[in-house]
């Protein structure tokens, strides 16, 4: 389906000044004839700037024979163009300790130094507080989200009005400028602002750069951010434990190569024919992938919709309907409760609008079929006692795994370990994250002995007429259709599943017997897709090795 077009406002309306637009643009400037530079050497590459001459500086930016003459011209220029009554804030020079050599004619610089002069030239996107889903609009100034940076696509999904796009302007990117992730598993990736597209405004997860006016390539920058040597840079920079993120400040001050323009332009233009035969075929492994992807989901949509085992109850008619067993189920949890409360009765689930479910199916909610739970609040009260135990959390829960590599460990008393102990078949859901990971899903299988979780997880512990591993069929279908991210409410920029919301959810419950067929029938066809996928993530990863050696050939002078 083709994006939609949106309603762009007018660039006074978004404070984009026509500077702006030509700082973004001339980049991309054909580039002027020069000297053909070789890049052969293996000096350093970094000296010390000696103090370069205001007049004439700038204007042969393009014309620069060496790195570390057009970064002497780039910094006289900015300081030249410095907007604004304070001061002028020297930028910060790269940190080049443990960095490989350069070619002779090439320098180290950081991206602060490589910046425009122009206010807010690089900066992270808006605080929670000032951009909020209730913003959001179907049309008007669309706004970047990690997603798109990570797809290379940009492609609108949400939109602000252009009055609060005026309010965000600092905010703002236009084509031409670099965009880099500061939160991921791990940060860094990066891509350009296209071209042409409408003026937008970044999220908060996102940092935006843009680079000086003249002899700077964003292409052979966007390319040296994607190298082993500026991913380690970023990884060392990295801090967080739920979250990694790279902050603004220390990214400020990576170390990225600059040869010359006529250079920089040359490795852009043969990195991009050499990447072009390799793109093909990754395109293709990726579009492998992509359709097994929808095939897991069509596996899952069937199973819980009894299509996966029509055969099956046409073999069996005379199979108890579902309604039968938990009616039976509910009865013995009253005459089993022995709660210092009341014995409270799980609201009766509304099924009007609901697909229609085969005959012995029914529709009931998810408290009808287990018992939900939140788990416990960590503070640092908790980090000492008696009983240390260790817990889980959303960074250890993915979907259909648990994740042990990383494990924390608090104190539970033993009343509060029989709260929030974890019993094999238990289900954890992610319940505050970034939308794509809210209510993730996975099965607690004994991983950790004594293994408790915490509040940004929430437990559903399936009563008897339930089969754990049907339950999790469920979560998962509705994981991928969007279901817990339509009930997300969003807090600080971060969405919350909530244990009461999850609570109220649809539940299609089929007899148990058909529930062991599903089960079955959906882990053949799954463990075929594993195999599958393991395979094509195999040759991805050896395109993407092939791509990393070819980037550390060109930024050691050698393509």
């Amino acid at each position: 389906m083709p994006a939609k077009i949106p309603k762009v406002a007018e660039a006074s309306r978004l404070g984009f000044s026509e500077d702006q637009r030509r700082d973004a643009s001339a980049t991309f400037s054909p580039a002027p004839k020069g000297r053909n530079i070789s890049a052969r050497g293996s000096a350093p590459g970094h000296h010390p700037i000696t103090n370069p001459s205001p007049e004439g500086a700038a204007e042969a930016l393009d014309h620069c024979k060496t790195g570390e003459e057009l970064l002497a011209a780039v910094l006289a220029k900015r300081e030249r163009d410095h907007q604004g009554t304070g001061k002028y804030r020297q930028p910060v020079e790269p940190a080049i300790d443990d960095l490989p050599h350069l070619p002779s004619h090439w320098t180290w610089a950081s991206p602060d130094q490589l910046s425009a002069a122009s206010r807010n030239s690089m900066a992270i996107g808006p605080f929670g507080s000032n951009l909020k889903v209730p913003d959001y609009r179907e049309e008007g100034v669309p706004l970047v989200f990690v997603r798109h940076v990570r797809a290379e696509s940009f492609a609108e999904t949400h939109y602000v009005t252009p009055e609060k796009a005026g309010e965000l302007a600092a905010h703002a990117v236009v084509g031409g400028d670099l965009l880099i992730t500061k939160m991921g598993e791990p940060p860094g990736d990066s891509a350009i602002y296209p071209m042409g597209s409408p003026d937008a405004i970044i999220t908060a997860d996102c940092i935006k750069w843009r680079l000086a006016p003249a002899g700077l390539d964003p292409k052979f920058f966007n390319y040296a951010l994607r190298s082993e040597t500026t991913k380690r840079q970023i990884a060392n920079r990295t801090r967080g434990v739920a979250q990694k993120k790279i902050s603004l400040e220390r990214f400020k001050d990576i170390a990225l190569p600059l040869p010359a323009l006529p250079e920089q332009r040359r490795i852009v233009a043969r990195l991009e024919e050499l990447f072009s035969r390799l793109e093909a075929g990754v395109a293709a492994l990726r579009h492998a992938k992509t359709q097994l992807q929808r095939y897991r989901q069509s596996v899952l949509a069937a199973a819980v919709t009894g299509q996966l085992t029509q055969a099956w109850r046409e073999q069996h008619p005379d199979t108890e309907p579902a309604e039968e067993l938990l009616k039976q189920a509910l009865s013995d949890a009253r005459a089993n409760w022995s709660g210092k409360r009341k014995f409270v009765e799980p609201a009766i689930l509304n099924p009007e609008g609901l697909p229609e479910l085969p005959s012995t199916w029914t529709w009931t909610g998810v408290e009808q079929t287990g018992e939900v739970k939140l788990g416990r609040q960590r503070s640092p009260k908790q980090m000492t006692g008696d009983h240390i135990r260790p817990y889980l959390r959303v960074a250890n829960v993915y979907e259909d795994r648990i994740d042990t590599t990383d494990i924390n460990e608090m104190n539970f008393t033993p009343d509060e370990f029989k709260i929030y102990e974890l019993k094999y078949g238990d289900i954890l859901l992610n319940e505050g994250q970034s939308l794509e990971w809210v209510g993730r899903p996975a099965m607690y299988r004994d991983e950790i002995e004594g293994c408790c979780f915490q509040n940004t997880l929430v437990r559903y512990r399936a009563h008897y007429s339930v089969l754990p591993s049907y339950a999790l069929i469920v979560f998962r279908a509705y994981l991928h259709r969007g279901r817990f991210q339509k009930i997300a409410k969003w807090t600080n920029n971060i969405a919350h599943l909530g244990a009461g919301r999850f609570k109220e959810i649809e539940f299609p419950l089929p007899p148990l017997a058909e529930q062991h067929q599903i089960v079955a029938k959906v882990e053949a066809r799954t463990t075929a897709i594993d195999h599958l996928e393991a395979e094509l993530a195999r040759q991805i990863t050896r395109s993407n090795r092939l791509r990393q050696s070819t980037l550390a050939t060109a930024f050691q002078g050698n393509l």
